[in-house]
């Protein structure tokens, strides 16, 4: 399937907005570091329109991709299955080669605004996991030396778009707003 690089599913109900989220800002960073899939266990139609917009605010992009299902070949031979928010069920299956994680991740509703506003925190939350996994997939120093794109391996630092900067050196944390440390 891969050619012994570090490799991550990313899963979601539709496969259009979190799983898709996290897979283009994987790719972005890693590059052809680290072989990046996703699949949802019920597919959508189309891509979710404010998670791609989303993605593309802060110079990554989801151009090219669809919702689709999850391939028996990538659950049974990942290294990390990674399901995104709490309404997708995957179960472990004898022989498979990675380990299943749910990453919890906001779930704001309208008191956040609208549904780009929701949509930019859940995309925050998963910048700083993304930051988090890449660093714990790459220890190797070969693997590192693979990635490219904006999010390189020098310090990470990504402008959101209410002004905020989220950064490797800070923990993947926002210097203000709700995910940072400086909380008042």
């Amino acid at each position: 399937m891969h050619s012994g690089k570090p490799s991550i599913l990313f899963v979601c109900v539709h496969n259009a907005g979190k799983s898709q989220m996290a897979a283009a800002l994987m790719r972005a960073k890693a590059g052809d570091a680290i072989a990046v899939f996703s699949g949802g266990t019920h597919p959508g139609e189309e891509l979710n329109g404010p998670a791609r917009q989303a993605i593309e605010e802060i110079g990554a992009s989801m151009a090219g991709e669809h919702p689709k299902t999850i391939s028996d070949e990538v659950f049974m031979n990942v290294d990390r299955i990674i399901i995104l928010g709490n309404e997708a069920k995957l179960e472990a299956r004898e022989n498979m080669k990675g380990q299943i994680e749910t990453w919890l991740t906001p779930e704001p509703g309208p008191e956040a605004g609208d549904k780009l506003a929701q949509t930019r925190i859940v995309r925050d939350d998963i910048v700083r996991r993304i930051d988090e996994l890449f660093a714990e997939l790459t220890r190797s120093k070969d693997v590192r030396q693979k990635s490219h794109g904006p999010f390189r391996m020098r310090a990470q630092r990504w402008t959101l778009p209410d002004g905020s900067r989220v950064s490797s050196g800070s923990g993947g944390r926002p210097s203000s707003g709700p995910f940072s440390r400086n909380r008042t």
